[in-house]
């Protein structure tokens, strides 16, 4: 597995749902340390031309931090996460992880729908805005109790 610098405005300015600072490890996205090789070994010639003993030298590192990715990413979604869309629209709310994650859907601040999905599925979603046609389930489905009260049924005028 590589991992990528990214510069995560650019990676994420095209995705439909907005990926807040807060969110970023969720879509794998983390914080590294690197060696900035050439610097690194300007340093170390400087060292040298100065005496430094060459016991020392290895010692001697130019380091930055900066975001990656992983490829494949690894994601680290957590029960809460609120994914808003770009558009204002709503978003996404990740309700409760097992073998699936189940998300639920948010329009004017109410919950009108949930799926279970895998998390490259939720990420795809994330990216492109389309909601997956296979992975909706009823309130009743739901992991969570409380979706029984706040999600919406499919067709309105079939109340559960």
């Amino acid at each position: 597995m590589r991992s990528k610098i990214v510069d995560t405005k650019k990676h994420f300015q095209d995705w439909y749902f907005e990926i807040r600072p807060e969110l970023l490890a969720a879509l794998g996205v983390t914080r590294r340390e690197y060696i900035d090789r050439e610097k690194t070994k300007s340093m170390r010639e400087a060292a040298n031309v100065e005496g430094i003993p060459k016991g020392r030298l290895a010692s001697i590192a130019v380091k930055y931090s900066a975001h990656a990715v992983d490829n494949p990413p690894q994601y680290d979604f957590h029960e809460g996460d609120i994914f808003y869309s770009k558009n204002g629209s709503g978003g996404l709310q990740v309700a409760e992880i097992k073998d699936k994650i189940e998300v639920w859907v948010l329009s004017d601040n109410r919950y009108i729908g949930a799926h279970r999905v895998n998390e490259h599925e939720f990420a795809d979603w994330l990216k492109s805005g389309r909601e997956p046609t296979h992975s909706r389930i009823s309130r009743n489905e739901s992991w969570k109790e409380l979706a029984k009260f706040y999600i919406l049924p499919p067709d309105p005028t079939n109340e559960v």
